[in-house]
């Protein structure tokens, strides 16, 4: 239902709509969600071209579009695509002056993931010390996105060899999780399991 409404709006608005741009979008993520990775991709690509002729490539709207793009190559398994569109966001985020910014972590974060899922956690560790970092000081210690940054980090470094600084950044996050989500939420199950499973 929600793909058949936003074709309707698609094919009443005008591409040079913000209406337009919104629905692209918006109809991507679902496209996303549902496994639809090739339809997902072309509603991306052309938010990319409208994107680029209407507030050009050094644009935050470009960067996030091309995220956006990489997410579904990620999910797809396109791992050299999604890293050359991960990289080239986190260039327009420098130009933007955004590398303090969680938007700068989160994509940091999205690329050291492609690192990871192609066997390459050596790559993944300074991102996510960077990313965890950031969200440290821009949300607090005891935040979600800092758990999450610190189990990513834990679990590059186990797979890296470095099984005592795993565990001990996994614990850490776990902490966090059970003090910021209770210890009944799915996250800090997934901390307590990984730590069980490497220990």
């Amino acid at each position: 239902e929600a793909e058949e409404l936003f074709d309707q709006v698609l094919d009443i608005v005008s591409p040079s709509d913000n209406a337009y741009v919104t629905a692209l979008n918006e109809q991507g993520m679902v496209y996303r969600s549902l496994g639809q990775y090739e339809k997902a991709e072309k509603n991306f690509f052309e938010l990319k071209s409208i994107d680029s002729a209407s507030v050009g490539q050094d644009h935050p709207y470009y960067g996030i579009t091309l995220s956006n793009i990489a997410l579904v190559q990620t999910d797809e398994g396109k791992y050299a695509d999604a890293e050359k569109n991960l990289l080239e966001t986190l260039d327009i985020q420098k130009k933007n002056d955004e590398m303090n910014s969680t938007s700068y972590a989160r994509t940091q974060t999205n690329l050291a993931r492609v690192y990871q899922l192609s066997g390459q956690p050596l790559k993944a560790i300074p991102l996510l010390e960077q990313a965890a970092a950031t969200f440290k000081s821009n949300l607090g210690e005891n935040s979600p996105e800092h758990a999450s940054a610190l189990f990513n980090l834990g679990m590059a470094n186990w797979k890296a060899g470095k099984g005592a600084i795993g565990i001990k950044q996994l614990k850490t996050s776990a902490a966090i999780r059970a003090s910021a989500l209770g210890k009944k939420h799915p996250k800090y199950a997934e901390s307590t399991q990984k730590i069980a499973e490497y220990q």
